[in-house]
């Protein structure tokens, strides 16, 4: 069966910074909230508790669902990923143990090369996807759920 990817990501604030991972393109430095795709047979959390653990070395708990986004490919002149992918995130409120630090896990996602504690105000000033995320956040807006392909 073939149809859009589903991928669960983190949303992990702490005083007032949000947790990225970071990647190297041939445009340079991006980053993304933490997180990816699903599995057969997993549900979203423990894709989540898992796709967390490999890349941050963190345990999270999960919180409430705080958006759904779709990403066509073909529909972004930016995207240097297939015209043909098409995902859909699901983005959750998460905690970690107060003191707990994020470093590289043992299964970092391809061109993953660090994380990265930002300001939330900064976000719209550096290459991080989606910009409707920044925004939001950059903003302190909390009332949109579904964000469409942005």
């Amino acid at each position: 069966m073939d149809g859009p990817r589903v991928s669960a990501r983190a949303l992990i604030i702490r005083d007032h910074t949000v947790l990225v991972s970071t990647y190297v393109d041939e445009r340079g430095v991006w980053h993304v909230l933490p997180g990816g795709g699903q599995r057969r047979g997993e549900t979203l959390h423990e894709n989540l508790v898992r796709e967390i653990r490999e890349e941050t070395s963190l345990d999270v708990e999960i919180g409430r669902l705080r958006w759904v986004r779709e990403f066509i490919s073909s529909r972004h002149p930016e995207s240097l990923l297939d015209p043909s992918f098409h995902q859909v995130e699901l983005t959750f409120e998460c905690t970690i143990t107060p003191g707990a630090e994020a470093y590289l896990g043992t299964e970092p996602d391809p061109g993953q090369t660090g994380l990265d504690w930002l300001p939330m105000d900064s976000l719209t000033s550096v290459r991080f996807y989606p910009q409707t995320v920044a925004s939001i956040l950059a903003n302190r807006m909390d009332d949109a759920v579904y964000l469409g392909d942005a």
